[in-house]
């Protein structure tokens, strides 16, 4: 593990614009709550996610080859992190055809998990192992409705690991907007915003974070988004995974109690 004299030098990090290693270790120390990613970063997406858009567009008589097609797939792209529905909405253009697009979409994307399972980024344990031991809550938060969030959730067996579980709904508006981290900093007893770390691997992940002032927005590198995206959406720190972020809280955390 990297102790703190050595992180300055930790080749694996990069700093946005408006932090240092002295507001990192005090945010860190600080933090009471971990609110996380799910696809990408803390579960190997595979190429998964794209897959059922893929799999969609075709049923929805988008052909692949097709200029349309193209534009279809970098639209989800530049979603990446957002709601599905956000995506299709923007697709179509249509209510209808929106949903039942998002329909289609979680039938293929539970399908797939059923044929493939769904595996953890390595380190996933470990960092909800290192959290629980210094009194720091862990909340996932997901694109996805209920249904697949419980589905990977338990598929897991993360369901004793975590503290909370917050997906979009009709009240709570899905990323880049701060809803589905106010929820779960008032489901967890969070005392404030700034006890908060967001980790995610899209830049809605990190413009959620920022909307809702949180202390610190951590991009990862295992996902959609690089570290340009990352940093461009407001991201303070950038790692290559959240095995790096486990280090951190080594180095900067709270002593175990």
């Amino acid at each position: 593990m990297v102790t703190p004299s050595e992180v300055r030098s930790y080749p694996k990090m990069i700093f946005g614009n408006d932090i240092n290693l002295r507001t990192l270790e005090e945010r860190i120390f600080e933090a009471e709550l971990v609110v996380s990613d799910m696809a990408g970063t803390t579960i190997c997406d595979g190429g998964l996610v794209l897959g059922a858009f893929r799999n969609t567009a075709v049923e929805m008589g988008i052909p692949t080859g097709s200029e349309a097609f193209d534009s279809t797939m970098q639209q989800v792209r530049d979603t990446m992190g957002q709601s599905k529905i956000i995506a299709f909405r923007q697709i179509f253009n249509d209510e209808s055809l929106a949903l039942l697009a998002n329909n289609k979409f979680e039938d293929n994307y539970k399908q797939m998990i059923a044929e493939k399972g769904a595996k953890e980024v390595p380190g996933a344990s470990e960092l909800f192992s290192t959290l629980r031991a210094r009194m720091i809550k862990i909340a996932l938060t997901t694109g996805f409705d209920k249904s697949i969030q419980d589905l990977l959730i338990d598929g897991l067996g993360w369901t004793n690991k975590i503290d909370a579980a917050i997906c979009p709904t009709q009240e709570v508006k899905g990323r880049p907007e701060p809803d589905m981290i106010e929820l779960a900093m008032k489901t967890t007893g969070v005392s404030s915003s700034q006890n908060i770390l967001v980790v995610g691997d899209t830049a809605s992940d990190i413009k959620s974070g920022r909307a809702a002032g949180v202390g610190l927005t951590i991009g990862v590198l295992s996902g959609a988004h690089s570290s340009g995206d990352l940093l461009s959406a407001g991201a303070d720190l950038v790692l290559e995974s959240i095995l790096e972020l486990t280090t951190l809280i080594y180095a900067f955390g709270r002593p175990i109690n």
